[in-house]
Order: structure tokens, then C-alpha cells, then sequence
């Protein structure tokens, strides 16, 4: 229900108008602590309890700076005390307060309830104030003047008396005397009865009859006054005992409550009215009386909802609508007609038969406390409206945009998003970490500032040009980035779109961003690769070429192999062509036209090497460089698939892997007499596969690289480091708390510590090929192998001294 329409209800009822008066009467301030943001909210009388004059909103901590250093610290355990989900919620407490602006000195009795949700979080503290200052005086003053006390009650506008039992001499106040008879005139007991209604005579005496028992007396009877009008009266006393038990005396007060009635039957006329405004609105609603929640008006909005006819109307609402037994929206209407909060429950799950069909629906429903004029609440209005289709849109959003989410999870993308208004750039983590700027995210000219300087006018000429309705708002570019704290070189292809008002305007540019560093560089490795082995090759045709006619004119029986030669040439012409316009084909392709070139070079060598002369040279280094590439390709293909692979993780024993890996270099350490001492090494969860390639490839480089004539020892030693533990340069690709530390170490020949960040790269080497056979790949796949598993390797030796290679990886 909306707050016009609440309004309009309320207006009808005549309720919040009425309280309002009897309030401010009663000189009663209205208040709420916002639990959450720790702030009072609180009307006009209340800010004048604490001596404001301007502030409608204060936090909790500077309105108990206002508080009497006294009381202050029983006024904060009261408060903790309601909040407590254990309590019951209520806030009962009297305290002295010192004016804010005034420094007045005042007494204020303070009531308030907590309300608790389902799961026993407060979600609602309120209540009322009010200045008892007089009411404390008064009442230190009545202690020692019961004339005093009088006067207080005349000042409430009620009469008091006192009945003596033995005699029924009664003593009452001059005001008593003129609210029963309209006469300032001295009454006894006969008389008071007398003056009561003879139709509610009755009324009066069943309510002695009940005190006699109870020793308590309440009732409300019409009294007639001598000039014969009629008021109505309230009378409430109670009997006092002596030390026997016995009643000695009655004593009481009345009330003039004309104007009470009055107003109820205002109310009861109003009520057709009500009826009638809520049987036209649009929105579904009905009203429920009575501690058993009687149904009383339904309007034909809510009987379609429900899906029940007006056979409901009289019944109970748990009878009526039995489904509803067993959940919480019996209970909390309950307690909305105890408490007499409003309560508000939005996209709430509800199952209901609906003309005896089960339907599940989604419903925003409001209790609201209906109240008679003397403040005591008779019923609860029920007001609902479903948006079961706005939820299950949302929801088929969400899922949507969880799956947008795992699809870029799996995908490794960076998502970032572009303002064009305050021109703030919002990004992932995973895009923030490429970039090294704050993960808050940053202005669009801190965004260009990582972009590699000669690429930066482009990519900010392709940004504001898809800012342009024009463009399409399609961004997509190649660009490479230099993270600000590691200056990490990065390529990324990043493709986004704009989003444009109804004026053309734009509002927001949307995108994501790939690491294509790995693919650009195996790319360009290749076409390195490839052009280098096609001018190899060539060569190599055009030594094959002469050979061919030296054979040709020295042997007609080479004739039949000179046209194989002929045709392996243009074989391996059209493959070189083949190499040059598929630089992106998978490597594994390469390999065929490399082991025809092997094989033909055996055959050469084999049935006509006698023949060649110095054509065995030229064949000899063609096939050596056919080896290289074949090698090459190899270890490219090897570099490749090193791949985090989430779904071959297991638990693996790095005791017994290096077992496996030491027996396949058995006959290598055998040459060389190494030694190999090794540490007891912990099982970690990984991949099996690329972490036996990982210390494959340091074995074999700690064999290859010793000192000639000095036997390697190769030691692998171990140890558990925490986070804090790591080198500033050890940039680990997942964060832990503890981490595996694994160091290889040997007495090779080393190399100068300034390499140490180059030798991971792909293709680098530090030694000629003569020197050393390699690819320059093993170590960019063992880095390749440690980030897959979260982890990192860095290196440090000086030339002559060995090598160290330091592995990191989390614990799982």
C-alpha cells in the first residue's frame, strides 16, 4: 500500500489525528533510534526534552553527551538491554537531561519496544518521551502533602473520592461532585448511585460484584445530572485491606469520557464509509478483528488474490484460509494486533489454493494496527499486492547474470566499466591486478596512464569515438599495458559497448578485457621460428639443388633420386609457403613435413652417401637443422598446453614423483656422476604431469650446465614459509597463508644474477647453441607450470658459483 494511500486510511479512520492531540496534551514527544546508522529520530517535543531547537536527526552518542552524567551510563545499559534478542524487548527508564542550548535541568520518563525479526535481529527500536519533571516534584511534594496529590488529580481533570466501609462516608474532590451530578455540591454514597442511568445500573453493580472478588473496580456508565443531561463516566478503584484481610476502604477516581463516545460513534458511522472506499480500491485488503483475527471486510481485489468468495467473511482467519496455519503470517498478525506496530514483509513466498488449486505466488503484504479512539487496537487491515512476475523476472536476471559471471570466471576475463559523466573507471579484481592501480578503481586518465605510451592516443581516440552515438558504442582493441607496480608487460584485447538515453546521451560503456600476452608471444615466436627455418631450408634447397646436379653428372642411376630430391623440394617449398600464411596452426601440423625431410636425408645418407662427397655435409646440416626445428616444435607444443586444468588436480607426492623423474634421468646422471641429495618433500595438490615437466626441466639444466670435469651435486631442499615470509619480488598468482618453499640447487657454471628475470622468458638462452644444446623454453614452462599452481620460481646464482631455483606454491 502506498503512504498516499495509508494516509487516506488513516485520514478516514480519524486515529493519527486524534493521538496526535492526546500527545501533544500530554506533552509527549515521539522518537526512533535507527539501529543501524546509530542516529535518533525524533519530533518536536522530543528535541525540546534535550534543549535542540534545529536538528531533526542526532546520533545515539551526542544525545547521551546531553544526558546527566549520573544517569547516562544506566540510560546505555537500558538501551543495550532492549536491544538484547534475549529481552523482551521493552525500554522502560527516568533520567535527568541538561539542555543542549538552554542548560535546563529536566526529568524525562522514557518508554520504547524493540521489534525483532524471525531471525532475532532488531530491526526497530521506538517509543516516547515525556517531561515528568513536574510529575517528579509533584510527587516528591505529594509525599509530604496529600493536598497536593489532590490537586494533581484535578489537574488530570479527574475526581477522586474515598468510601469508608463501616459508616459509607464518602470524601470526594469539588470536581468529583460536578463530573457525576453537573454540581459543585457535597455528595454521599446513596447519592453517587442515584445519579447513575437506570439502564446502567446493572452495569455498575456486576462491576462492584467483580471487585468484591478481584479488588479492583473499572467500568463506564452514562450519569444524569441534576439539569437531566446525560454524560458518560469512567470509574476505576480499588478496595483496601487492614491487617485481617478485611476491606476498610474504597477509593477512586472518575472521568468525564463524553467526548470519547462521542468520537467512537464518529467512527462506527465512518465505518460504511471505509467499507465503501475499500471495496473500490484497486488493491487488495481486508480487515480482521479481534484476538481471533475474525475476518470482517474483504474488498474483491483480495477475493480474487486469495481465490475465495465472501463465504469467508465471519470466520476466523485460520479457519478460513487453513494453508496458512502452519506459517509465520498467523504469528505476526498476532503480534500486530499485540504490539500495534505496522509490519511490512516485501516479496514474501506464499503458497496458497487459489478456487482450490495450489498456486505459489510472490506477494508484498502490510499489517496495520486499526486503533478506537481511546488508542486500544480491535483489529488488523491486511493489504497485499502480488508481483510475482516482477520477482521471477528478477530472479531470471540474477541467474542470468550468475552465469555471465561463471562464464567469465572460466573464461579468465577482466570486466570493466566506464562513466562517462565523472569519467571513473570501476574494474575486477583480476583486471586490477593486471593493471597495478587501486582495486576502488580510478579516472579514466590514471586508466590511460598504463597503457603503453605509444598506444595510448589510439586507444583514447577508440574510447571517445564509441562515447558517440554514431559509432555504434563499440569499443574493440589490441593494446599492450605495463602494470604500475611490477611494470609486468601485458597484451589484452579489450571489447566493450556504450549505452545511450533516450537523447543520445551516453551513460555507461561496458566491457571486458583478455590476457592474450601468452598467444601473442607463441605467435610471434612462431613466425620467428618459421621464417628462420624457411631461410634455413632454403638454403639448404639450394645447396641440395647443386648436390643434385653433381650428382645428376657423375651417376644417371641417382636420375630416379635426383626427381625425389626435385619433388621433396617443391614439397618442402610449398611447406615453407604453408609455414609462412599458417603461422597460428597448432605446432603438432609441423611435424610431418620435418620427418620426410629426416627420413629422405637417412635414405641420402644411407644408400648414397658415398656418392655425395661434400654433398654429405650439406645434408648433414640440413638434417641438424630439421632436428633443431622438430626439437623446437616440441618444446613449443610442450609450452602450450601447460594449462590450468582445475579437473586433473590431485593429491600428489613430490617424493614419489621425483622418483619417476630421476629414473627417466637415470642414464643422464650416470654420465656425468652426478649426485642428487633430496629432503623429504610434501604431498600438494596439483597436476601431476606438468609438475614432473617442472623439475624434469631443473634437473636437466642443473646436468647440463655443470662444470666440465666436475661432477653436479644437485641438492633439492624444503621448507614451510608463511605470506609475510615471501621475497618482495616472488609475485605469487594465488594468495595463502602458508606456502611450500622448494629450492634446487647446483655447482654448476651459474650465471650473471642480471638474468635472473630473463631466463624465464621463452626462447632466451645465455649460452650459443654450440656451447649448449636447448631451446630456451624449459624454464618459461617451468614458470608456466608454478603460476598454474598459484605459486612462483624465481633464480639467483653468480657466474661460476651455481644455480638456485626457488620454488613457492600455497598450501591447500
Amino acid at each position: 500500500m502506498s503512504d498516499k494511500q495509508d494516509t487516506f486510511i488513516e485520514h478516514i479512520l480519524a486515529e493519527n489525528e486524534r493521538l496526535q492531540a492526546a500527545l501533544r496534551f500530554a506533552q509527549i514527544g515521539t522518537w526512533e533510534l535507527d539501529i543501524v546508522n546509530k542516529q535518533v529520530h525524533w519530533d518536536e517535543h522530543c528535541k525540546q526534552l534535550y534543549g535542540f531547537s534545529k536538528e531533526d536527526t542526532v546520533t545515539y552518542e551526542e544525545v547521551l553527551t546531553y544526558i546527566h552524567p549520573l544517569d547516562a551510563g544506566r540510560v546505555r545499559e537500558a538501551v543495550q538491554a532492549a536491544l538484547n534478542p534475549q529481552s523482551d524487548g521493552v525500554y522502560d527508564i527516568q533520567f535527568r537531561t541538561i539542555g543542549a542550548e538552554d542548560g535546563q535541568l529536566r526529568w524525562i520518563h522514557c518508554k520504547g519496544q524493540t521489534y525483532f525479526n524471525k531471525t532475532g535481529e532488531a530491526y526497530r527500536f521506538t517509543g516516547i518521551a515525556q517531561n515528568i519533571t513536574e510529575l517528579i516534584e509533584s510527587r516528591e511534594q505529594a509525599e509530604a502533602s496529600d493536598h497536593l496529590a489532590a490537586l494533581a488529580l484535578e489537574g488530570a481533570n479527574a475526581g477522586r473520592f474515598t468510601v469508608r466501609l463501616e459508616d459509607n462516608h464518602v470524601d470526594h474532590s469539588t470536581i468529583l461532585a460536578h463530573i457525576l451530578t453537573g454540581n459543585e455540591r457535597i455528595v454521599n454514597r446513596a447519592t453517587l448511585v442515584e445519579h447513575v442511568h437506570w439502564d446502567d445500573r446493572g452495569i455498575r453493580d456486576k462491576a462492584y460484584q467483580q471487585a468484591e472478588k478481584t479488588g479492583k473496580l473499572r467500568y463506564q456508565a452514562r450519569f444524569v445530572w441534576d439539569d437531566g443531561s446525560i454524560h458518560w463516566v469512567r470509574v476505576i478503584g480499588q478496595y483496601q485491606y487492614n491487617e485481617n484481610g478485611k476491606p476498610y476502604q474504597f477509593s477512586g477516581i472518575a472521568q468525564n469520557i463524553d467526548q470519547e463516545v462521542e468520537a467512537r460513534l464518529k467512527l462506527e458511522e465512518s465505518e460504511l464509509f471505509v467499507r465503501s472506499v475499500m471495496q473500490n480500491s484497486p488493491v487488495a485488503k481486508l480487515v480482521v478483528v479481534g484476538e481471533q483475527m475474525t475476518i470482517s471486510i474483504v474488498n474483491d481485489t483480495m477475493f480474487q488474490l486469495l481465490g475465495r468468495n465472501d463465504s469467508i467473511i465471519g470466520k476466523p482467519l485460520p479457519e478460513a484460509l487453513s494453508e496458512f496455519i502452519s506459517t509465520p503470517f498467523i504469528d505476526q498478525l498476532k503480534q500486530t494486533f499485540k504490539s500495534g506496530e505496522i509490519f511490512y514483509q516485501p516479496e514474501e513466498r506464499i503458497e496458497l489454493v487459489r478456487h482450490g488449486v495450489p498456486y505459489i505466488g510472490y506477494y508484498n503484504y502490510i499489517y496495520k494496527p486499526l486503533q478506537n479512539t481511546t488508542g486500544v487496537i480491535y483489529g488488523v487491515l491486511v493489504t497485499a499486492t502480488e508481483v510475482t512476475q516482477q520477482v521471477v523476472s528478477r530472479q531470471q536476471v540474477e541467474e542470468a547474470e550468475s552465469l555471465m559471471r561463471g562464464a567469465v570466471e572460466l573464461a579468465q576475463l577482466g570486466t570493466w566499466t566506464v562513466d562517462p559523466v565523472t569519467g571513473q573507471v570501476s574494474y575486477s579484481e583480476r583486471l586490477a591486478e593486471w593493471l597495478g592501480l587501486e582495486k576502488e578503481g580510478t579516472h579514466l586518465e590514471n586508466f590511460y596512464s598504463v597503457i603503453f605510451v605509444q598506444e595510448q592516443e589510439r586507444v583514447r581516440v577508440a574510447i571517445e569515438s564509441a562515447l558517440k552515438p554514431e559509432s555504434g558504442g563499440i569499443f574493440d582493441q589490441e593494446y599492450m599495458i605495463v602494470n604500475h607496480l611490477t611494470e609486468r608487460k601485458y597484451i589484452i584485447h579489450a571489447q566493450a559497448r556504450t549505452t545511450f538515453n533516450e537523447k543520445g546521451m551516453p551513460v555507461k560503456m561496458t566491457g571486458t578485457a583478455q590476457d592474450v600476452t601468452t598467444d601473442r608471444s607463441l605467435q610471434l615466436a612462431l613466425q620467428q621460428q618459421v621464417q628462420q627455418s624457411t631461410e634455413e631450408l632454403a638454403a639448404s634447397n639450394e645447396e641440395l639443388a647443386a648436390a643434385n646436379e653433381e650428382l645428376a653428372a657423375t651417376n644417371e642411376e641417382l636420375a630416379t633420386t635426383n626427381e625425389e630430391l626435385t619433388e621433396s623440394n617443391e614439397l618442402l617449398a610449398r611447406s615453407n609457403d604453408n609455414l609462412e600464411k599458417f603461422a597460428y596452426i597448432a605446432s603438432h601440423d609441423l611435424q610431418e613435413p620435418l620427418r620426410k625431410i629426416q627420413s629422405f636425408g637417412d635414405l641420402l645418407k644411407k644408400d648414397h652417401g658415398s656418392a655425395l662427397g661434400n654433398g654429405l655435409h650439406i645434408l648433414e646440416r640440413m638434417q641438424s637443422a630439421a632436428n633443431r626445428m622438430s626439437i623446437l616444435i616440441k618444446d613449443l607444443l610442450a609450452f602450450s598446453r601447460i594449462m590450468p586444468n582445475k579437473e586433473v588436480l590431485t593429491t600428489v607426492s613430490l617424493n614419489e614423483l621425483l622418483t619417476s623423474v630421476l629414473a627417466e634421468l637415470e642414464l643422464r646422471i650416470e654420465e656425468t656422476h652426478a649426485q642428487i641429495l633430496i629432503d623429504p618433500l610434501p604431498d600438494i595438490s596439483g597436476d601431476a604431469s606438468q609438475l614432473s615437466q617442472l623439475f624434469q626441466n631443473l634437473l636437466s639444466n642443473a646436468l647440463k650446465f655443470h662444470k666440465p670435469g666436475i661432477p653436479p651435486i644437485i641438492q633439492i631442499r624444503y621448507k614451510q614459509i608463511t605470506f609475510s615470509d615471501l621475497p618482495l619480488f616472488a609475485k605469487v598468482s594465488r594468495q595463502s597463508t602458508d606456502y611450500h618453499q622448494i629450492d634446487v640447487i647446483d655447482n654448476g657454471i651459474g650465471f650473471e644474477q642480471e638474468y635472473a628475470s630473463r631466463i624465464f622468458q621463452i626462447f632466451q638462452r645465455l649460452h650459443s647453441r654450440v656451447e649448449y644444446a636447448g631451446t630456451g623454453i624449459g624454464l618459461a614452462i617451468c614458470e608456466k607450470v608454478v603460476m598454474n599452481h598459484g605459486g612462483a620460481i624465481i633464480a639467483s646464482s653468480e657466474p661460476g658459483k651455481g644455480a638456485t631455483f626457488t620454488i613457492f606454491l600455497p598450501q591447500a
